[in-house]
């Protein structure tokens, strides 16, 4: 058996495997955001470090994912790069997605077709919340 079958199998088998394995974890979440954007941007760890005035040792640790970084730092990677931060919040029971731009998303099953429907409203500009 090789290490991914035993995953599989222990996943499978032991609810404390599985429920460790899936545990999020926000600051590796946050790590592999800014190194998937980073790649994705193709820039490497060093010039990213040059555009926010840092080190590129800096950019090392974030991007291994130890420690959470702090929202300034986000914020000056989000910038330097020209993105928009966006916070999402995601119900564990009922799957509903709530953004900082003032966006719902309700997910819902169609009794009639075996894909997902997606209701979308933005409450920013709705005087019913």
């Amino acid at each position: 058996m090789d290490l991914e079958d035993l995953k599989e199998k222990l996943i499978r088998e032991s609810k404390g495997f599985r429920e460790e394995y899936y545990k999020e974890d926000f600051a590796f979440g946050i790590s592999r955001l800014i190194s998937n954007l980073r790649t994705y941007e193709e820039i490497d760890q060093t010039k990213l470090a040059k555009m926010i005035n840092t080190k590129q040792s800096g950019i090392s640790r974030l991007e291994r994912g130890n420690k959470l970084p702090s929202l300034t730092l986000i914020q000056k990677i989000a910038k330097a790069l020209k993105y928009k931060i966006i916070i999402q919040l995601v119900s564990n029971k009922s799957g509903a997605i709530f953004d900082s731009d003032g966006n719902v998303f309700v997910v819902k099953q169609s009794p009639y077709y075996s894909t997902t429907v997606t209701f979308t409203q933005n409450l920013a500009h709705s005087n019913s919340y």
